[in-house]
């Protein structure tokens, strides 16, 4: 789809140009912050692509979305900000919010800290929502998108570099920190991969962040590079 730039180009270079968009992408173990041209500002987790133009265009303001950021649009009613995913459309103008992109198990989500937002399906627009503080959507293929209420804060506390789970699985948590450290995490018990945790935790380093989480769940680990046993 719009963000098709071969792996090697991609490993040789963080920032790419094609017709007129810059393209940045975050590898494990890295969330930068990019200021765009409005001066809103997106901030990368880990492993996300964003499509962005050096100078909007006169009426929208457009970028494309691969992966996970969280956006603090700077309000102008006048021109509407607009980020596709491959399957999502979401407008707004001037709030801030994540979307997150994940093909193995959604096609899209958004959580949303302040203003309103405005999120559809990109092919059926009339499968849409409007969304305010505290309300998340998730876009799953050829089904109407579903709301539920969230405490954005939680949601959005990586952005701040701090570790939020509530009631989160094992096997949950491994999909963020595998990411977030550049490690790879085996679990030998498969049981304890449905052990569920709350933890919170400011910009910890691996060490302290699986110790915590052995002294939670009572639970071995062992350290050998950047792979990680859980036993």
């Amino acid at each position: 789809w719009f963000l098709n730039p071969t792996a090697s180009a991609l490993q040789e270079k963080d920032t790419l140009v094609w017709n007129g968009y810059e393209t940045i992408e975050s590898v494990r173990g890295e969330r930068p912050t990019i200021v765009l041209a409005d001066g809103s500002t997106v901030r990368l987790n880990s492993e996300t692509i964003l499509k962005y133009p050096e100078q909007f265009s006169k009426n929208e303001r457009v970028v494309y979305l691969e992966g996970h950021a969280h956006f603090e649009v700077a309000r102008n009613p006048e021109k509407p900000f607009i980020i596709y995913t491959q399957n999502s459309k979401t407008e707004v103008l001037g709030t801030s919010f994540d979307v997150r992109t994940n093909p193995e198990t959604i096609a899209a989500e958004i959580f949303v800290s302040s203003g309103k937002v405005a999120f559809s399906e990109k092919q059926d627009t009339g499968n849409s929502v409007t969304l305010t503080l505290n309300e998340r959507a998730v876009l799953k293929a050829e089904n109407p998108i579903l709301v539920e209420e969230v405490d954005a804060d939680k949601l959005t506390a990586w952005k701040t570099d701090q570790l939020v789970f509530q009631k989160a699985s094992l096997a949950e948590i491994i999909t963020v920190i595998e990411p977030w450290y550049d490690i790879e995490v085996k679990v030998t018990t498969p049981e304890l991969l449905e052990e569920k945790y709350n933890l919170n935790m400011s910009d910890p380093s691996l060490e302290a962040f699986l110790v915590y989480l052995s002294d939670l769940g009572d639970l071995a680990y062992e350290i050998k590079g950047n792979s990680i046993t859980i036993r």
